[in-house]
């Protein structure tokens, strides 16, 4: 095994076992596999010793990628693997943004809202657009929309009119269709809800709540200063116990820095008082700047954020509820600017690679509009967001080309990167030996020993 050596692509922990028996978890960020090793057995892995391996363990680390030959270049193999897996997509994703108004007035929110509503006369030109990529590209097995705002539910109406022309798109090519929506919730009453999910088929909603009712309502108020969260709570209560609902249908985010931190386990407190924090998915989202408003001037360090992220998710086993992404999985593209195909339409019929980039001033009449649905202008795909990839093999503004997280993490937030000149690092890069050892503990058996 002289010519072999081992590969940067991986984490390991301190000892999940007493002194006597040490024992540590090894994690391939190429296969997303977990595996228990001895520390003899990593300081020879370390040290390029594959000849005191058993033929057990060698099988299992080149199965792994944890061993691979000399002279192979790591990042361009990845590099690779990703084009190949963006290329081979099954699933043809567009983001719609029906309208740009929204009633909330959140501090770190980078829009500029108005009345403007996607128009009948756009229906056709985006149902015959997402049928010219259908058509140009066999490999799609599924079509994939989400809703958002703006305020999505602002536009009721449209969402009505545009999904049965979707789901009629998509079964004439014999696609599976999905859609979800992102929106504040304040318009999610029975009526919508009911309508939405039985008759429009909304699969999930995501929904934001920033901490208890004195920490939220000075975030995510109306933007004539009213209080949101009794009204928003009001309805997930409702959804939770509506007949129509599936479990874990709602993902609830906090989004979090440091005026708000301290509300996050009352929060969690409050949703298990109240009997649905075991019906839905939480996440935790530190808040970052959004088109150059210095949204990030309370934000928590990322190591600070990701230290009590571990906390919080603890906080959420404890309460039974489903915690969400504590190994992240394998990616061929970081979102969907590494997607050519995938694209997002705002409601002035503006084509965007990127969703925070609509009804955002820092972006008007930029270089990342791709084009005007219906005009006979060629669709710019020269947008810098698209070829990230380029940006990642260069290490220009960033050190995803070194960095081992990278095939599980993509680089983060190209927009980040490459337009506001700013770390894009996921909590995960900070904490990822904590999550091992949790996942650990919540399921021994899905990770494996060699030993």
């Amino acid at each position: 095994m002289s010519k072999f050596k081992h590969s940067t692509y991986h984490i390991i922990t301190d000892n999940i076992t007493d002194e006597t028996d040490p024992k540590l978890l090894l994690y391939s960020t190429k296969t997303n596999e977990v595996i228990i090793i001895t520390k003899k057995l990593y300081r020879n892995f370390i040290a390029n010793n594959f000849s005191t391996f058993s033929s057990k363990e060698l099988l299992k680390f080149l199965e792994m990628r944890l061993i691979i030959p000399y002279e192979e270049n790591e990042l361009d193999e990845i590099l690779k693997e990703n084009t190949i897996l963006v290329n081979n997509t099954k699933v043809l994703y567009h983001v719609i943004q029906p309208t740009a108004n929204c009633q909330l007035g959140c501090h770190y929110c980078g829009q500029e809202h108005s009345n403007k509503k996607i128009t009948t006369s756009m229906y056709s030109s985006i149902i015959q657009r997402i049928e010219e990529k259908i058509i140009s590209n066999k490999n799609y097995k599924a079509l994939s929309i989400t809703w958002y705002g703006a305020e999505p539910l602002m536009a009721m109406q449209q969402i009505k009119d545009l999904t049965p022309k979707l789901i009629q798109l998509a079964n004439k090519y014999n696609l599976k269709y999905t859609h979800d929506m992102i929106t504040n919730g304040l318009l999610l009453k029975e009526k919508y809800f009911k309508e939405l999910v039985d008759d429009y088929d909304i699969e999930t909603f995501q929904i934001t709540i920033d901490g208890l009712e004195e920490y939220h309502d000075k975030r995510r108020m109306t933007k004539k200063n009213t209080p949101t969260f009794k009204v928003i709570m009001n309805n997930i209560k409702m959804m939770v116990n509506h007949p129509s609902y599936k479990n874990n249908m709602i993902g609830l985010r906090i989004n979090i820095d440091t005026t708000n931190q301290d509300s996050v386990i009352p929060l969690l407190d409050y949703l298990q008082n109240i009997n649905i924090i075991d019906k839905i998915v939480v996440s935790f989202s530190p808040i970052v700047d959004w088109g150059g408003n210095n949204a990030s001037k309370d934000s928590l360090t990322n190591e600070s954020f990701a230290n009590k992220e571990i906390d919080w998710k603890l906080e959420l086993i404890k309460r039974n509820s489903t915690v969400s992404s504590l190994i992240p999985e394998r990616t061929g593209a970081t979102c969907m600017v590494e997607t050519r195909d995938a694209e997002v339409y705002d409601a002035f019929g503006n084509i965007f690679a990127c969703y925070e980039m609509p009804y955002t001033p820092a972006y008007e009449n930029s270089e990342y509009i791709e084009g005007v649905l219906g005009s006979k202008n060629k669709i710019n795909k020269d947008n810098p967001l698209r070829n990230w990839s380029k940006y990642v093999r260069n290490g220009i503004d960033n050190n995803c080309a070194s960095c081992k997280f990278y095939p599980v993490c993509g680089g983060g937030c190209p927009k980040t990167w490459i337009v506001e000149k700013k770390s894009s690092c996921p909590s995960f890069k900070y904490n990822m030996e904590d999550r091992l050892v949790l996942q650990y503990l919540i399921n021994k058996s899905d990770i494996k020993s060699i030993i």
